[in-house]
């Protein structure tokens, strides 16, 4: 098949997959508050994903690494559409009860794990090495995009059918995807035989002495963990804040939410133009300005500044945030792709990934701990120089030279 209808139908699988996905977990999350009235059940249903990464981390990379990548993308969307069905079928008996749902998002998140890090891992078998920062980007652009639409779509889908319209809905999209996966051929290159022949505990293990080998591949994962952290603050913080010290209108609040969106989406559309053999560098710079914003905005607080002045200073961080974010987002996955051999790929995202998926809730629960505990300016001072130290000692310190994107 021709590599640009790969890329193409690579895209658009990844698309409406994101897209579906959104739908379905906002609208499982709101029935859930809505319905059985519960945060602690929708606290509950939020730590399947991050639970689900921890489970499959000793053997899902080297599943990757080691089987037929078609074979693997297909049984999990073929996983995923069937367990929608058995849903649907079970909420027209009525049973629709939390249990039911927990077991739905179980059997989606342990085959959206398998599918995306295969997907990461076969992706530099579909699109050209030069091509990847772009590609990337596109799949970053199309992520913001999903963010503000999905919520917007999802109510009205349930307002006007309830939740069998939007399970309805995502079925479809599952097997659009299911379709266009089983045209794209996802094997580059075969398994090499000692691959083959390892189990994979030893593959896994293997993968671990990889990871430790490079300090570039360490410092990556670094990265993902300084993201997440100030991630912490978005999620937790900043609403705090706006709410309840600054006493921000709603209006306000939904604006700052929807300027965040636009840094996302100016954030891919920049990057996509990036050329430059200091992808890393830029990454870090990316971070660092999240530090120095962070710490402008824990300085603001400690003057007397006018109500109208603060949606402004909020607004402004907020696209800061979306806009490096993205920027950093996208170099370091797409320095992965090119820089990582291909064998290896798999259990060095599988490992990404459970970083992502488990530090974003501890990250969460942390700054929910000590926005209780402490004054926001002390709690936002010190975030941000915690993230310049990370970005700025911590290279000199282990001697990682992050002007060249080298593997080293």
């Amino acid at each position: 098949m021709n590599q640009n209808k790969s890329k193409l139908m690579l895209l658009t699988g990844n698309a409406l997959g994101q897209f579906g996905s959104s739908i379905l977990s906002f609208v499982l999350g709101l029935y859930i508050l809505k319905k059985l009235k519960s945060v602690l059940l929708y606290s509950v249903s939020q730590m399947i994903g991050p639970l689900a990464a921890l489970v499959l981390l000793p053997v899902l990379g080297a599943i990757v690494d080691k089987y037929n990548k078609n074979r693997i993308i297909r049984v999990s969307q073929m996983i995923s559409c069937l367990a929608i069905i058995s849903f649907i079928l079970i909420n027209r008996l009525g049973y629709t009860q939390f249990i039911s749902i927990v077991l739905l998002l179980i059997v989606l998140k342990l085959s959206d794990q398998f599918l995306s890090t295969t997907l990461n891992s076969a992706t530099i078998s579909i699109v050209q090495e030069s091509e990847i920062q772009s590609f990337r980007s596109s799949l970053q652009l199309m992520q913001a995009l999903s963010m503000v639409l999905s919520p917007i779509i999802a109510v009205f889908i349930y307002d006007k059918f309830a939740l069998l319209g939007v399970l309805l809905v995502e079925v479809v999209m599952e097997f659009l995807v299911l379709v266009i996966y089983w045209g794209i051929d996802f094997r580059h290159q075969e398994t090499r035989e000692e691959i083959k022949e390892q189990s994979l505990l030893a593959l896994f293990k293997s993968g671990i002495r990889f990871i430790a080998q490079y300090k570039k591949i360490v410092f990556g994962l670094v990265f993902v963990l300084a993201i997440n952290f100030i991630l912490g603050i978005v999620n937790v913080g900043l609403p705090f804040l706006q709410l309840n010290i600054l006493a921000l209108s709603n209006k306000a609040f939904a604006i700052n939410d929807s300027i965040l969106a636009i840094g996302l989406l100016l954030g891919s559309l920049l990057t996509a133009k990036i050329r430059s053999q200091r992808t890393l560098n830029i990454a870090r710079h990316a971070i660092s300005l999240i530090a120095l914003a962070t710490c402008v905005l824990g300085l603001f607080l400690q003057l007397n500044l006018s109500k109208s002045i603060w949606p402004v200073v909020i607004g402004g961080y907020f696209f800061i945030l979306g806009l490096a974010i993205t920027t950093c987002n996208i170099l370091i996955s797409s320095w992965s792709m090119v820089k990582i051999p291909q064998e290896f790929q798999g259990r060095v995202f599988a490992v990404l990934n459970a970083l992502t998926q488990v530090s974003l809730p501890l990250s969460m629960l942390l700054f929910g701990y000590l926005f209780d505990l402490a004054s926001s300016v002390d709690i936002f001072l010190t975030s941000g120089i915690a993230l310049l130290v990370v970005t700025f000692l911590l290279p000199g310190l282990f001697g990682i030279n992050l002007r060249s994107d080298e593997l080293e």
